[in-house]
């Protein structure tokens, strides 16, 4: 199972309920819904796999059902690998 944690270079901070993101390489600036800022404030506690991330957001959000939550999290976690501001390490 691979563990995803917060990749180098990248700056945050939490505004309110939400989260923004800073690459330093590329400038890129990303703003986080507060499912995403969820995720991430568990992603900057120290690497987790995917389905203990759904595991905290269908803990927060009762209304979201693990099924859900296991499936828009390893959506979340593609993009920010993708874009560069996650890391995932088997």
């Amino acid at each position: 199972m691979s563990n995803f944690g917060v990749a180098n270079g990248v700056l945050w901070e939490q505004v309110d309920v939400k989260v923004m993101l800073i690459d330093q390489a590329s400038s890129e600036l990303v703003t986080l819904n507060p499912v995403g800022s969820l995720i991430w404030r568990t992603l900057a506690a120290g690497p987790a796999p995917a389905d203990r991330l759904a595991e905290v957001v269908s803990a927060a959000f009762p209304e979201v059902d693990l099924t859900q939550a296991t499936a828009d999290v390893e959506v979340f976690l593609d993009e920010l690998v993708r874009l560069g501001f996650v890391s995932c390490a088997a």
